[in-house]
């Protein structure tokens, strides 16, 4: 699946999808691993890794695989899939209290 990723760093910033655009927050761990989840849509989409570049990586194979099953079951894409984009923002708050 192709789409358009603005890209630092070697990996996505901004991941994509048509037009609307939802924060994923990045957040780390007490256990040092990092968790990129957002909270603004209905489909569960969560990265996880021992860096930031493996969560995000993480992150978007997610939301692949949640296209691929609706895709492959016959299933119509909720509509906020259809049109998502998303920009990484770290959670500063709990990277200071860990």
């Amino acid at each position: 699946m192709a789409f358009g990723c603005q890209m630092e760093f070697g990996l996505p910033n901004t991941y994509k999808h048509n037009n609307m655009k939802t924060t994923a927050l990045i957040e780390k761990g007490k256990d040092g691993t990092f968790t990129i989840f957002t909270s603004e849509l209905e489909s569960t989409i969560i990265g996880e890794g021992n860096t930031v570049d493996e969560a995000k990586k993480s992150f978007l194979k997610s939301i692949d695989e949640i296209i691929d099953f609706y895709k492959e079951d016959g299933l119509k894409l909720p509509e906020e899939l259809k049109n998502v984009s998303f920009d990484f923002k770290y959670d500063i708050r709990l990277l200071f209290l860990l």
